[in-house]
């Protein structure tokens, strides 16, 4: 229970800019996992996707824009549809990189995006993988130690698309990314399970428990799924076809791994449709008359299924009612069509399969104050002590900005005694340092293994580790 109204409206827009679930594909086992902290403002900015091609390629994508609130979430939702769009128009993980950081370039509230992405091509085996901003997928193989894919890159928005890389793959491979999770391919390791839907549940329950804020999410993708072969039912015209269509059509969907949800949907569409076919198709006392029932499941997801005649079908008629059985059929589903030709008639269900995900709120565990004493150590050198989070982010910019006379002094800022750095930090600390406008006034350095070293490698931020 939210009792901030401006909270509840802000779970509302992050539960919008979030896909529903997962999809159900024949080629990998897929699962995600997303919570973020019961402040819900601190941590609005991120989104995760799990995208399927038509050619079976599976695209995973999680990433967190910087600031909070609702500005925070716009920018996240508008990120989100740039790559997915661009993903869907193009095929090509390079030439969305591209668009998006022309878009994060061109958008101030999303400048400084992190951004992990992974394209699995189950046929070659192989994943494609970018990182902006952000730690690289980790590769789990079953029974062995998990590895992470070592690419860096800048966050989104300062000039440079993220380079694109690729992993070989193997059959019991796990490809995931990870947002709050600490050392995932020793979690990953640790807790694997007989699925991985248990595997990302006992790696972010794990987290949870000591989660302080922000994010914790896990996206995961592992080879090989489950391809079930495809339907076929000769169903002969008597009063127990349209039972043993029901029957055979839902016990397939159970093997593709459909919810009961969606199962429920496409057996009762298609229930319709092989009604319809009995009814008008064929006379009353043809024996020989028979259904046919066929149904696949795409890579891209969709199970499509077809219920086919050959008889002829009666004239239609205005009669008042009639129709209704279809009607109701077109809305379980995404796509219902009926055509007949001078051969028969030819019936077709689509429905996308997914697994939904719920965003989960996890308890804050002793929050820490997010604050940030600044140290003036000399006239040209600042010292940054504590959280430096979002909040801080405006006052900070304000006291660095008096500090080098409006950038015409160079300073040095020491961010070695820093123990947290949010995103919306480490893009006001990458605008600090960007040499697109004219040379940089302030150096940044952080004593090497502290906190900002870490956050500024990971983010490909420059500074001075020595």
């Amino acid at each position: 229970m939210i009792d901030d109204p401006m909270e509840e409206i802000l779970s509302v827009l992050q539960d919008v800019v979030l896909p529903a679930g997962v999809p159900v594909v024949p080629d990998f086992e897929t699962a995600a996992r997303f919570s973020i902290a019961a402040d819900v403002g601190e941590s609005s900015g991120a989104w995760f996707d799990v995208l399927p091609a038509d050619d079976g390629r599976l695209t995973l994508v999680l990433g967190q824009v910087p600031g909070s609130g609702m500005v925070a979430v716009a920018a996240a939702s508008a990120a989100a549809a740039v790559l997915r769009a661009s993903l869907r128009h193009s095929g090509d993980l390079a030439t969305a990189l591209s668009l998006l950081e022309t878009h994060a370039a061109m958008t101030p509230d999303a400048r400084g995006t992190v951004l992990a992405v992974a394209t699995v091509d189950p046929h070659d085996r192989v994943v494609t993988y970018a990182v902006a901003g952000h730690d690289g997928p980790v590769v789990s193989p079953r029974g062995g130690a998990g590895r992470r894919l070592g690419v860096h890159g800048p966050a989104l928005g300062h000039g440079v698309v993220p380079s694109v890389a690729l992993e070989t793959l193997a059959d019991g491979d796990v490809v995931a990314l990870e947002l709050g999770v600490t050392d995932l391919p020793a979690q990953l390791d640790h807790h694997r399970a007989e699925s991985l839907e248990a595997t990302c549940d006992a790696v972010s329950e794990q987290v949870m428990t000591v989660a302080e804020r922000g994010v914790v999410a896990v996206v995961a993708a592992g080879l090989p799924g489950r391809r079930t072969a495809d339907l076929m039912v000769r169903l002969p015209h008597d009063e127990l076809a349209s039972r043993r269509a029901r029957h055979e059509l839902g016990e397939w969907l159970e093997r593709c791994g459909a919810t009961a949800m969606d199962s429920l949907s496409v057996v009762q569409a298609t229930g319709e449709l092989i009604a319809n076919a009995l009814e008008h198709a064929y006379p009353a006392r043809d024996v020989d008359a028979v259904v046919e029932l066929r149904a696949c499941h795409r890579p891209s997801g969709e199970v499509v299924v077809e219920v086919v005649d050959h008889g002829h079908w009666r004239r239609e008629t205005d009669e008042a009612g009639r129709g209704r059985g279809l009607a109701m059929a077109a809305g379980l589903v995404s796509g219902l069509e009926v055509v007949t030709g001078p051969d028969g008639t030819r019936g077709r269900v689509s429905q996308p399969l997914g697994r939904p995900v719920a965003v989960r709120r996890h308890p804050v565990v002793h929050p820490p104050e997010a604050v940030v004493d600044i140290h003036r150590d000399a006239p040209d050198r600042l010292r940054l002590t504590g959280d430096f989070g979002h909040d801080e982010v405006e006052r900070v910019g304000h006291e660095l900005g008096l500090a080098t006379r409006g950038g015409t002094r160079p300073v040095v800022l020491d961010l070695s005694d820093l123990v947290a750095v949010s995103a919306g930090a480490l893009r006001l600390l990458g605008d600090l340092v960007a040499t697109d406008h004219g040379p940089t006034r302030v150096e940044l350095r952080a004593r090497q293994g502290s906190v900002a070293q870490r956050e500024l490698t990971r983010a490909g931020i420059a500074h001075d580790a020595s």
